[in-house]
C-alpha cells in the first residue's frame, strides 16, 4: 500500500463488542476478520434484498440490482487485497448454548424422565467461538480508486449488512472515506506472514451462487409447478375436443418430465469454501534507507518465549549461547526436512564431512557454510537474544529471540525461511536442562518494549550511540601487557567488526567490563564462546559512538551470528 493513499475503505462496527466467526465450528475465532468473510456478508445482503428496496419503479430496481452485482464483481477482481485496521483482542473463548438441532443422538436409551412424553430434551449443546476486540471498529482499506458508478451500490450493500459470521455477531457497516479510516496495522505480506486470511478472487460471487444452488432449486420448482398445473388441467378437461386437448397436454407433460429427469435433484445449500489465502503481517515502521545500515535487514523476525515444561520461569542473558545455538540447530533440522528429506538427521545434525550431500542442499544464507563445507564469507541468518534491559527495573531476563536475515535475501528465500521458522515454532525448543520452551511470532499490537523491532534497530531515525547488551567476543586476542595499548587493540578490533557488517567506522569505541544498559549482566557473567580447538574466546562489553545516526541490527565480531556482540541504541545522555 502506498503511504498516505486511502482510496476507499469499508468500516465495520461490532455492535455487541464481540466477533463470533470461525472457519471451522471447532476452530479458533477469526481475528482480524477475513476479507472473504466480509465479502460473503455483502453478497448475502445482495441476494437477500437485491437492489434498492425503496425503489417503486421496476426498471430502477433492476438497474440497482445490476449495479450491486457489478460492484461485487469489481471488488472481487481487485488484484491487491485490502490492508486492515483491527485492534488486538482478548484471549478467545467459546460460549456453549443449547439450540434446537436435527442431529439428536440415536441408539441411546432415554432416562426415566426423558421417556415421559413432553419431557424429551430437543436442544443440544453447541459452542460458538468468540473474541472481544479492544476496539470494536475495523477498517478494510484498499489502495485503489473506487469507480463512481459503484460507489452508491457499495454504500447500499454495506447498509444492508447486519452480521458478519454468526447471527449473534451483529455489525453496522459503511463505506468510509480516507479521513475516517484509521491507519492499517495489518498489511498483505507473503514474506513475513503472521496471519493467513481467506481472500476474494475473480469468480468468487458466481461460485457462491453455485454453492447456494438457488437457481437450480428455482428451476426445479418452476418445472414442478408447471407439471402439476398441466396434470390438473388435463384432469379437468371435458367436452368436445377433450381427447385432442388431453393428447396435447400429455405431450407437454412428457416433455416436462424429460426436462426434470435431466436436472439434478434439488439439494440443500452447501457451505461456501474458500481455497485462496493471503498472508498478512504487521504494518512495519518506515525504514530510512538514507541512513547507514548493516548487512542484515532492519525488519527483524521477532519471536516471544514462554516456558512449556521447564522448572525455570525465566532465562537470563547468560543462557544466550544455549538458546540461540538450539534455535539454529532446530532451524537447520527443519530446513533439512523441507529441502532434503532423508532420515539421516533424525537423531541430530551430523558433521558436514559425514553428510556432505545433505549440507549441500541447504542454502548458504542459512547454514553459514559454502557447498564445499568452508566457512561462508557472505552474511547469513543471525539469532539474537531480546532481553529486558535499559529500564530502571530491568533484570536482564530473556523475553524472546530475533531472527536477522541478510538484506540481500530474495523474496522466495524469505518464504522458505518463514516456513522453517513456522515449523520450529510449532515444535518448540528443547533446551536440555533448561526445559522445553514455546516460541511464537510476536504479533501483538502493543508488545513489550524489548520485543519491538525499533527498540533494537532504530529504523526510522537511527541512533549515533549504541551499547552492547551481550559482550563482544574477540576475533583475535591482543598479546600485550600494557593496559592502554590493549584497549586500543580491542577498540581497533571492534572498529573492524563494524566495517565488516557494513557500518561506517565509529569515532569512539569504549571497551568496558559492564554494559551501559541497566539490567544486562557484566561480561564476566557470560560463558565464553568456544573455538573449534576447544579454547575459549575472551569477551567484553563496549559503547559505540558514530558521527551520524545509524540503524541496526548491530552485532559485531566473532559471536555475532549466535547473539554475542549485540548492541542496542543508547541515549546520548546515558553514554558513560
Amino acid at each position: 500500500m502506498r503511504r498516505g493513499v486511502m482510496a476507499f475503505a469499508l468500516g465495520i462496527h461490532y455492535l455487541t463488542g464481540y466477533s463470533v466467526a470461525a472457519t471451522r465450528p471447532d476452530g479458533d475465532p477469526e481475528w482480524p476478520p477475513h476479507p472473504a468473510r466480509v465479502f460473503m456478508a455483502m453478497a448475502a445482503a445482495h441476494f437477500e434484498d437485491p437492489g434498492d428496496s425503496v425503489a417503486s419503479d421496476e426498471d430502477v430496481l433492476q438497474r440497482s440490482c445490476e449495479q450491486e452485482r457489478g460492484a461485487l464483481q469489481w471488488l472481487e477482481s481487485l488484484r491487491e487485497q485490502p490492508s486492515i485496521y483491527a485492534s488486538d483482542a482478548d484471549a478467545p473463548y467459546a460460549v456453549t448454548s443449547f439450540v434446537p438441532v436435527n442431529d439428536r443422538p440415536v441408539g441411546k436409551k432415554p432416562g426415566a424422565l426423558q421417556s415421559v412424553p413432553g419431557w424429551m430434551r430437543t436442544r443440544q449443546p453447541r459452542s460458538f467461538p468468540r473474541v472481544r476486540p479492544h476496539d470494536d471498529c475495523v477498517f478494510l482499506v484498499w489502495d485503489a480508486d473506487l469507480p463512481e458508478e459503484y460507489r452508491d451500490a457499495i454504500d447500499r450493500l454495506c447498509s444492508k449488512v447486519t452480521r458478519i459470521g454468526h447471527s449473534s455477531s451483529l455489525v453496522q457497516m459503511w463505506l468510509a472515506d480516507a479521513a475516517e479510516a484509521r491507519q492499517p496495522n495489518w498489511c498483505p505480506d507473503e514474506e513475513r506472514p503472521l496471519r493467513r486470511l481467506r481472500r476474494m478472487s475473480p469468480g468468487f460471487l458466481d461460485n457462491l451462487e453455485r454453492l447456494f444452488g438457488e437457481e437450480d432449486r428455482k428451476r426445479h420448482r418452476c418445472l414442478t409447478e408447471e407439471l402439476e398445473r398441466l396434470k390438473a388441467e388435463k384432469k379437468a378437461t371435458r367436452g368436445r375436443g377433450a381427447t385432442q386437448r388431453k393428447a396435447q397436454l400429455q405431450s407437454q407433460i412428457d416433455e416436462l418430465k424429460e426436462q426434470l429427469g435431466r436436472l439434478a435433484p434439488p439439494r440443500v445449500p452447501l457451505r461456501p469454501t474458500v481455497g485462496l489465502w493471503q498472508g498478512y503481517g504487521r504494518a512495519e515502521q518506515k525504514v530510512n534507507g538514507e541512513l547507514p545500515g548493516t548487512v542484515w535487514d532492519s525488519r527483524l523476525v521477532v519471536l516471544r518465549m514462554e516456558p512449556d515444561r521447564s522448572r525455570f520461569a525465566r532465562l537470563d542473558l547468560a543462557s544466550t549461547l544455549q538458546v540461540t545455538g538450539r534455535m539454529r540447530e532446530a532451524a537447520l533440522q527443519r530446513a533439512h526436512g523441507l529441502l532434503c528429506g532423508c532420515n539421516q538427521w533424525d537423531r541430530g545434525i551430523p558433521p558436514s564431512e559425514q553428510a556432505r550431500q545433505c549440507w549441500q542442499r541447504l542454502p548458504e544464507w542459512l547454514t553459514g557454510h559454502q557447498r564445499d563445507g568452508a566457512r561462508s564469507e557472505r552474511p547469513h541468518v543471525a539469532y539474537l537474544p531480546l532481553a529486558f534491559v535499559g529500564h530502571p527495573h530491568a533484570d536482564g531476563h530473556l523475553m524472546g529471540l530475533a531472527v536477522a536475515t541478510p538484506a540481500t535475501l530474495e523474496r522466495r528465500e524469505r518464504g522458505v525461511l518463514w516456513q522453517i521458522i513456522e515449523q520450529v515454532c510449532q515444535a518448540g525448543l528443547n533446551l536440555g536442562r533448561l526445559g522445553r520452551w514455546c516460541i511464537a511470532f510476536e504479533d501483538r499490537e502493543l508488545p513489550p518494549q524489548s520485543l519491538r523491532v525499533p527498540t533494537w534497530t532504530a529504523p526510522e531515525r537511527g541512533a549515533p550511540c549504541w551499547a552492547s547488551v551481550t559482550p563482544v567476543a574477540f576475533d583475535k586476542h591482543p598479546k600485550v601487557k600494557d593496559r592502554a595499548v590493549y584497549e586500543q587493540l580491542v577498540s581497533a578490533m571492534i572498529r573492524d567488526g563494524c566495517r565488516r557488517i557494513g557500518l561506517p567506522e565509529p569515532i569512539q569505541v569504549r571497551p568496558t567490563p559492564v554494559s551501559a544498559h541497566h539490567g544486562a549482566p557484566a561480561s564476566r557473567d557470560f560463558p565464553a564462546l568456544a573455538r573449534k580447538d576447544g579454547t575459549c574466546r575472551r569477551h567484553i562489553h563496549a559503547v559505540l559512538v558514530f558521527d551520524q545516526p545509524v540503524r541496526g541490527p548491530i552485532a559485531v565480531c566473532a559471536g555475532r551470528y549466535r547473539g554475542y556482540g549485540l548492541f542496542r541504541p543508547l541515549r546520548e545522555s546515558e553514554v558513560p
